[in-house]
């Protein structure tokens, strides 16, 4: 389990499909992020735009800017130098501008840039410009069929029967670690379950990666299951009386086989719930009470 990550999800957004932002304001979101390092939970995830299919195109760059400044920006100096930030955003000048604000008070804090988008553009060039200089900066190559960086929100529309989604998937594989070739480890891939692939696909992946990845050559993954619609809708297959919080059991089984892979991956597990790695540990006796 030593590879294996805790990423928290933090939601600064009004309209998340998950939990919706609980803060009242920047004091209050400190407070939480110091008591989770009190934890040992340093690393999180920040984003202000959801994503959600139902939320499709509702936030401009200056509204989801406008949340970064409001909630984070006040709090980044107050924070351990420990501290660990992935930017939740496929908007590479919204990045590139809490990424700057970050480094004024952590100038070697790692910083993550979640790209949702999956879209390999020339703002991944860009990027690599900023790369070349910051060892401690990092990206997140998320694997979806959007075509137009702008269209995130609108992924679903991407999803098709007919995609290969193992044969896309590797081959997405092959092309982003051609981009990144220079600086291999300060790349991360994302399956992006749940994002432009069908219900059946995303299982088909996930079936695939569990049989597969210990076979691979050593990589850093990120992968996120919580609070997926894809897996509600597998607890409603099973008639589920409360498909979004049974859907947490689902989450839980496969958080258990995946961190049961090949331990020379690196693995970064995106959840809501930062304690479900240590009940998975509880129940690989890995901890005793």
């Amino acid at each position: 389990m030593k590879n294996n990550r805790i990423l928290g999800v933090i939601n600064l957004t009004p309209n998340s499909f998950s939990d919706p932002n609980p803060f009242k304001n920047a004091n209050e979101l400190l407070n939480h992020l110091l008591n989770q390092h009190q934890k040992n939970n340093k690393f999180f995830d920040f984003g202000a735009e959801s994503t959600a299919p139902k939320n499709k195109g509702l936030v401009t760059d200056e509204e989801e800017f406008r949340r970064f400044k409001t909630f984070l920006f006040p709090i980044i100096k107050h924070l351990p130098i420990d501290f660990e930030f992935s930017i939740d955003t496929y908007r590479l000048h919204v990045f590139v501008m809490v990424y700057f604000e970050i480094r004024k008070s952590h100038p070697i804090a790692k910083i993550y840039w979640n790209d949702v988008s999956g879209v390999i553009d020339a703002e991944i060039e860009r990027f690599l410009e900023l790369v070349k200089g910051d060892v401690n900066l990092f990206y997140v190559a998320s694997f979806t069929y959007t075509s137009e960086r702008e269209n995130a929100g609108f992924h679903m529309d991407y999803a098709s029967e007919n995609h290969q989604v193992v044969a896309d998937f590797n081959l997405w594989q092959i092309r982003i670690e051609g981009i990144f070739k220079k600086f291999p480890d300060q790349l991360v891939l994302d399956p992006a379950f749940g994002f432009s692939k069908t219900y059946e696909q995303n299982f088909e992946l996930i079936s695939y990666l569990l049989h597969e990845l210990g076979e691979q050559d050593a990589k850093t993954y990120m992968f996120g299951f919580s609070k997926k619609s894809f897996l509600r809708k597998g607890m409603e297959c099973l008639k589920s009386s409360d498909p979004f919080s049974d859907s947490e059991y689902f989450h839980f089984y496969l958080l258990n086989l995946f961190t049961k892979i090949n331990a020379k991956h690196k693995m970064i597990f995106r959840v809501h719930n930062l304690n479900i790695l240590k009940f998975v540990e509880l129940v690989q006796g890995k901890i005793v009470l």
